[in-house]
């Protein structure tokens, strides 16, 4: 599955799959993004959605508990549901 998810990352070139980060080279990371994308079916508590919220990253995310919890604003993020 991780290797497909890589050659598809590889062919398409919009997106990259990063191997293990420090903290503070992912939070400069982080705030370069133009989005975050968290296509999950269940989140206990996303912190990950939390902290690019933080400092200003828009998500886009399903419509899951634990999710709609986070406090994702309409304004900096989208919900979607299926």
């Amino acid at each position: 599955m991780l290797q497909q998810l890589r050659n598809y990352a590889r062919a398409i070139r919009t997106m990259r799959l990063l191997p293990w980060r420090s903290s503070n080279t992912i939070f400069h990371l982080r705030i370069s993004f133009k989005i975050f994308v968290l296509p999950s079916f269940a989140e206990g508590l996303p912190v990950v959605v939390i902290e690019n919220l933080a400092v200003g990253t828009p998500v886009a995310t399903t419509h899951t508990a634990g999710i709609l919890e986070s406090g994702l604003p309409i304004q900096n993020g989208w919900l979607r549901s299926d």
